[in-house]
């Protein structure tokens, strides 16, 4: 179990600028995982609960907070098998936890050097909703937000972008979910 301060913002891609980032960031960046990540999430008053899986992660994560928070704790416990990802997804449900309509992550994940620490930038395109290139960084202490979040915005800067509004990215998340029930 790994438990850590995820302090990140993201931008909102046109498709274009996505196939531009797809090409530039591998000559910027030290390229460190692809992969496509099923995404199934519950949610409770305190915390969203992630199950996700792809071909070489099965995993939970535990987050508390809104999605648009720029700093939160976070939780990941990895899990064996789609199996264990399975069998807690009915779990979930059998508990009667609110579950959002799942959801396929593309990304291309990146490692950034600036200003002395290590970035995590992660190119996205997830299915049906939305193209974003997200920076972060990890820290066991959560005081640190407020640097990270002054180098985040001036990556963002020096590549062209501006941090997506995290009011008007909640609303895109609720439009999507509204559009999305089983």
């Amino acid at each position: 179990m790994v438990g850590v301060y995820e302090i990140e913002l993201r931008a909102l891609l046109s498709k274009a600028r996505y196939d531009e980032f797809s090409a530039s960031l591998p000559r910027m960046m030290k390229l460190v995982n692809v992969e496509s990540m099923n995404t199934s999430k519950f949610q409770s008053t305190e915390m969203d609960i992630r199950l996700r899986w792809s071909d070489k992660t099965f995993e939970l994560v535990a987050k508390d907070g809104k999605a648009t928070d720029v700093s939160r704790k976070e939780i990941t416990i990895p899990l064996g098998s789609k199996n264990d990802v399975e069998n807690l997804i009915r779990i979930f449900q059998s508990l009667g936890v609110r579950e959002d309509h799942p959801w396929i992550t593309h990304k291309k994940e990146y490692e950034y050097e600036y200003n002395g620490f290590t970035y995590k930038a992660s190119l996205q395109h997830i299915e049906n909703f939305a193209y974003i290139l997200e920076i972060e960084y990890t820290s066991k202490d959560g005081d640190d937000g407020k640097i990270h979040n002054k180098n985040i915005r001036k990556i963002f800067s020096e590549l062209g972008l501006k941090a997506v509004d995290n009011k008007q990215f909640s609303e895109m998340i609720k439009e999507y979910i509204k559009n999305n029930k089983a």
